[in-house]
This record gives structure tokens, C-alpha cells and sequence, in this order.
């Protein structure tokens, strides 16, 4: 994974997201990278040209000049907190390992949640009680998340990297009396 720092990253705003129907759908879109945690409920996000599912401990990352429509797909209400930060770029490998624009910009948070969910609550009340020092408060915690998020990123592509291999090794076991190409094994495992 790759995160590009293009100017020193910039706290813009905080927001919770709520869609309390099933027909109800919540819009994202702006000029900043954004990052959804989904804290409860499971829905379904559309960018215009896929449509991805999302759950519970779900981390969703927006980037710029991006749309994405959100909607419940269960009776339970989906809950989660938004943050938009300026000069921050992240780029990647893809099955959910982030974060380019056109790969599924999703990271499962799993058994980090409670940790990472402290940030994003901390930081969303910081930024709506605006007390002394906030702003400092805010990048302290973001520069802490972001080192959590990237060695958790990190840790998924280690383990991808693993099983990306032994997926590899199988292929070529059972394929190795047919002609191989790199163009062949690469569609298996997905990655160019």
C-alpha cells in the first residue's frame, strides 16, 4: 500500500451519518478524501458504477471529487461517523486492501474495531465542542489513526500476499501439463 502525503494532511470536517429507512440514501461527495466507518447496520454503496456491500467494522474510503450514495439494506439504522481531510491520498492493491479510485475501496476492520472506533468518536467530538486546543487535539488523533489503519492495511496485505501465492502455486499444480502465461495467473489471483 502506498499513502501519498501531497500537502501536510488537513483536518476539513467531522460528520455522523444516520439512514434511519431503506429507501432513505445519504450522499458523499466532495473535494476532500473521506473516510465512512460504519459503527452499525449494513448497507449498500453505489459510486456511479459499482455497487458494493458494506457491513458493520467496515472502514469506506472516498476520494476526491468522488460520489457515493449509501442506503440501509437491513431494518437496522446505519450509523457511522465521516471525516474529510485535505492532502491525502492512499493508492493500493485491490480486494478490498484500498484504495484506488476504481478498486473496492473497502478495509474490514475486524477484531481493531473498538480501537479505531475510539478515534473516530474522539475526533467527531472534538470537532463539535471546538474547545480550547481542538484542532491540535484532532491532528494528534488522526495522526495516530492513520498509523493504525496503515499497519492494519499492511497486515491484510501480508496475509494477501500469502494467500495470493499459495492460490498461485495451486494453479500452476493442477494447470502445469496446459501452456501458462503470467497473463493467466495474474487473472487468477486479480491482481495486473
Amino acid at each position: 500500500m502506498t499513502v501519498i502525503f501531497l500537502n501536510a494532511p488537513r483536518f476539513i470536517s467531522t460528520a455522523l451519518v444516520r439512514c434511519n429507512h431503506l429507501d432513505e440514501h445519504h450522499f458523499f461527495a466532495n473535494s476532500y478524501t473521506s473516510i465512512f466507518l460504519l459503527q452499525e447496520g449494513r448497507g449498500e454503496v453505489y459510486d456511479g458504477e459499482q455497487l458494493l456491500s458494506i457491513s458493520e467494522r467496515d472502514l469506506l474510503v472516498i476520494h476526491p471529487s468522488s460520489e457515493y450514495r449509501i442506503r440501509a439494506t437491513s431494518e437496522i439504522c446505519i450509523r457511522g461517523v465521516l471525516i474529510s481531510i485535505d492532502g491525502l491520498h492512499f493508492s493500493g492493491l485491490s480486494q478490498g486492501l484500498l484504495f484506488e479510485p476504481h478498486l473496492q475501496p473497502i478495509l474490514r476492520i475486524g477484531e481493531d474495531f473498538n480501537k479505531i472506533n475510539r478515534f473516530f468518536s474522539d475526533i467527531h467530538k472534538e470537532a463539535t465542542a471546538t474547545e480550547v486546543g481542538f484542532l491540535d487535539l484532532i491532528a494528534s488523533l488522526l495522526q495516530t489513526l492513520f498509523i493504525l489503519l496503515f499497519r492494519l492495511t499492511e497486515h491484510h496485505l501480508r496475509s494477501s500476499t500469502n494467500s495470493i501465492s499459495q492460490i498461485a502455486k495451486a494453479y500452476i499444480e493442477e494447470n502445469y501439463q496446459k501452456d501458462l502465461s503470467l497473463v493467466d495467473l495474474a487473472e487468477i489471483v486479480y491482481v495486473s
